[in-house]
């Protein structure tokens, strides 16, 4: 009775991590993706869009996402048309920009800890990332190569984020299921 108990556990174990696999299985393609197309990433192309005065409206987007993932808060500046006090996300990319330099910038996107993303952060980038008409690789590739491949880098950290929640559950079950 014992070793058919055992055969149980071991079989539902796993299935269990057979399960977590293939959930992570959807988010890992996307992930090489991303981190394929930032390796291709040139420094010129990331000094570029520092060198920018008045960059075009995807570049600022691209930049406000990846400074919301790494959890940098905007600086705050006067909307020249209302006169109020707004979020300026250009000034935090370009003290990002300047601060990390083009080497650090990529090593930093390539090696981002993407287990740690918070809930917080992906509410922001929600909204951001559902708005497929502003924020979708393809559009964005039309006004920077470096900023489409951060634009993917931000929807696959995204991805990872809701599939290892999903993911979440089943490897506690795993854990659980391993110690009995």
């Amino acid at each position: 009775a014992a070793a058919a108990a055992a055969s149980s556990k071991a079989a539902e174990c796993e299935s269990i991590k057979a399960s977590a696999e293939a959930d992570l299985a959807k988010a890992l393609p996307a992930l090489d993706e991303a981190v394929k197309s930032l390796s291709k990433l040139k420094k010129d192309q990331i000094v570029e869009i520092k060198a920018l005065k008045k960059p075009p409206a995807g570049v600022k987007l691209v930049l406000k996402a990846v400074c919301i993932m790494f959890e940098i808060k905007p600086g705050k500046t006067t909307d020249p048309d209302s006169g109020q006090k707004v979020d300026d996300w250009w000034g935090a990319s370009q003290k990002l920009l300047n601060d990390l330099g083009p080497d650090k910038l990529k090593a930093r996107l390539v090696d981002f800890d993407k287990d740690s993303i918070k809930e917080a952060t992906v509410k922001v980038i929600d909204p951001i990332c559902d708005d497929k008409e502003t924020f979708s690789p393809e559009v964005i590739a039309k006004v920077s190569v470096a900023c489409e491949a951060m634009c993917m880098w931000v929807h696959a950290m995204r991805t990872y984020y809701y599939i290892s929640k999903e993911v979440e559950p089943k490897r506690q079950q795993l854990a659980a299921a391993t110690e009995q």
